[in-house]
């Protein structure tokens, strides 16, 4: 089995053993009860979405999913990792080379930061749309929430945006390190169940109060004003990060264009993306919230940020969106 003798050339991991399918699967994570789990959405019998579900319900453990290059498999593993899968790596083509290589290269990073992960499984989702009244208040010493999450970041942000009211006035930045393809169908999702609008930004889309952009996967993102209006830049920019987009790029642009205005909000993820970019909001006057290691999936992001002595509250991802709503109408 190709995937079992990857994961052997690592030294760090010990594979020990591999399930025919999704019943297998689960038999053998009972008994044998593994740090990790790797798991295919696409099994036959009880398929990876039913096991993954039954697998949180029963022996909760960080699982990383297999995901196919295709738009069905795009929603199954946006799918999975609500239901409280960790990460996911997408399988490369038969005949990709270079993406084959990347998979072995990356498989065993991301089994390896799984296994240092928190497993809180699948969270309900706040109320549904409709629920939440608008605000009374429509005014705020605040334009913009600038938000940057990593690992665990699509589950958390299903927490925060649905709690937003339909009149926020704001506008709202996410920028979640996710692979192209992700990011649309997962404005999609977040727009179906949410009270405010979601889309993914596109390059020269004006920013706008009320409204949720999430960065596209693949491009530095950034924004700028330009005379009366604020656009959405794409790779306007070199970066020196290794993410594209990065949370310190958006939200260094953030700081350039609201300053004091501007509200940071650092998730749950693995490194230090953020850091840079919320200190240069920090020093233009702006405000930090941090989520807490209690509810983080890794606890590294805002971990750094807390470090640093620039984040000014530290939150539970339970009451983060209600913490939002609150610093946008202090």
């Amino acid at each position: 089995m190709r995937l079992k003798k990857i994961l052997e050339q690592d030294p760090e991991i010990i594979v020990t053993d591999a399930a025919r399918n999704g019943e297998d699967a689960l038999r053998k994570i009972a008994a044998l009860q593994p740090h990790v789990v790797t798991m295919d959405v696409e099994m036959p019998g009880v398929d990876g979405l039913e096991a993954l579900k039954r697998i949180m319900e029963d022996y909760p453990v960080p699982v990383v999913m297999l995901s196919a290059l295709t738009a069905q498999g795009t929603v199954e593993t946006l799918r999975a990792l609500e239901l409280g899968a960790v990460d996911f790596i997408q399988k490369p083509g038969f005949m990709d080379a270079r993406a084959l290589e990347k998979f072995e290269k990356e498989l065993p990073e991301k089994i390896k930061t799984a296994a240092t992960s928190t497993v809180h499984g699948k969270r309900p989702l706040p109320k549904p749309a409709g629920s939440i009244p608008v605000l009374g208040k429509k005014s705020s010493p605040l334009k913009m929430v600038a938000i940057g999450c990593s690992t665990g970041g699509p589950a958390a942000l299903q927490q925060i945006i649905p709690v937003l009211p339909k009149n926020f006035p704001v506008a709202v930045i996410v920028v979640q390190h996710i692979p192209k393809g992700f990011t649309r169908p997962m404005a999609e999702r977040l727009d179906k169940i949410s009270h405010i609008t979601v889309v993914e930004a596109e390059r020269g889309t004006v920013i706008k109060a009320g409204q949720v952009y999430i960065a596209p996967a693949g491009s530095v993102f950034t924004v700028k004003k330009t005379g009366e209006e604020i656009r959405a830049e794409l790779d306007a920019l070199t970066t020196r990060s290794a993410f594209k987009p990065s949370v310190d790029d958006m939200i260094s642009s953030v700081a350039d264009v609201y300053g004091e205005q501007a509200l940071g909000v650092i998730l749950t993820g693995m490194g230090n993306d953020g850091l840079k970019g919320l200190s240069a909001l920090k020093r233009k006057g702006g405000r930090v919230v941090a989520e807490a290691e209690s509810s983080c999936v890794v606890f590294g992001m805002p971990k750094a940020a807390i470090e640093a002595g620039i984040v000014d509250q530290v939150v539970d991802l339970s009451i983060m969106g209600e913490t939002i709503v609150k610093n946008v109408l202090r």
